[in-house]
């Protein structure tokens, strides 16, 4: 059987994409494995991890679409959660922040994962209205 143009560009397209993502999965999978390997080379130097530490490992869960180990990460922070963390500023409590829940919804979103999506979000909205309410 002789397959016309539209079919044999179709065919390569499909084939060109498969290659792309492929690359792309393993690309995002080494940044995870570099960025988690960054984080406890700093942890062992006695360095404490504030939540922009623990939000560059959840942006590369997020970017790796690694639902797993975004739920990991977070349950880090709330092991850690109310602890007063040193840096260039003073003390700052280790407390998940908006950028921390944002990638948590960009890593379901990149997982296709709607039903995670919307947990993510219902656990958003209680954490920060307890949050709120014990401010008030």
């Amino acid at each position: 059987n002789l397959l016309s143009p539209q079919e044999i560009h179709n065919k390569s397209y499909h084939q060109r994409r498969q290659r792309s993502d492929s690359a792309n999965v393993v690309s995002s999978n080494t940044l995870l494995v570099k960025v988690f390997l960054v984080f406890q080379e700093m942890k062992n130097a006695g360095v404490e991890p504030d939540i922009a530490s623990y939000n560059a490992l959840l942006r590369a869960c997020a970017n790796a679409g690694d639902i797993n180990m975004l739920n990991d990460v977070m349950e880090r922070i709330k092991s850690h959660q109310g602890n007063t963390v040193r840096n260039g500023n003073g003390s700052t409590p280790l407390n998940p922040n908006q950028t921390s829940w944002r990638e948590m919804l960009r890593g379901a979103s990149k997982a296709r994962r709607s039903d995670i999506a919307e947990d993510i979000w219902k656990r958003a909205l209680a954490y920060e209205g307890h949050r709120t309410s014990k401010n008030d």
